[in-house]
């Protein structure tokens, strides 16, 4: 919530439990956005960082956590993050060190029509929405050497 703070991972889950136990951010729902999610937020007309510093000020150029496991393994060692710098996608041990950026789902009820009652979930992340470009590549790379 604000500033982005490096953690490991397991720091991540704490952090995130502590921020909607204190409710210091106003809401109990915080959570590690999706590698999708996290990846609303990047602008492909800014450069280092790769978001809007207006909306997102402070975002540095570096790798930030996802909770999405790397394809085709259940929550193991590894998860997908994502840089806001040139790297793009990494694939990063739950060891490493890396930004975090909470967001929230806020859920409301939408359109009576048809098909009766609908609902739909909106993200929000800290400290808003800036959705306006997909991630810049598709694959990932590994971190580790």
């Amino acid at each position: 919530v604000g500033a982005a703070d490096v953690h490991g991972w397991i720091e991540v889950q704490r952090y995130a439990d502590k921020v909607n136990r204190d409710g210091a951010a106003f809401f109990n729902d915080w959570r590690v956005p999706s590698l999708r999610e996290l990846a609303t937020i990047t602008d492909r007309g800014c450069e280092n960082p790769r978001t809007n510093t207006s909306v997102f000020p402070d975002t540095p150029a570096a790798p930030f956590w996802s909770s999405t496991p790397r394809p085709g393994e259940g929550p193991g060692e590894r998860v997908l993050a994502l840089s806001f710098g040139a790297e793009g996608v990494l694939l990063a041990r739950k060891d490493e060190r890396f930004h975090l950026r909470l967001v929230r789902t806020r859920h409301r009820h939408v359109v009576e029509g048809g098909q009766g009652r609908q609902y739909q979930s909106r993200l929000t992340p800290a400290p808003a929405l800036f959705a306006n470009a997909a991630p810049r590549r598709r694959g990932y790379r590994s971190t580790s050497r």
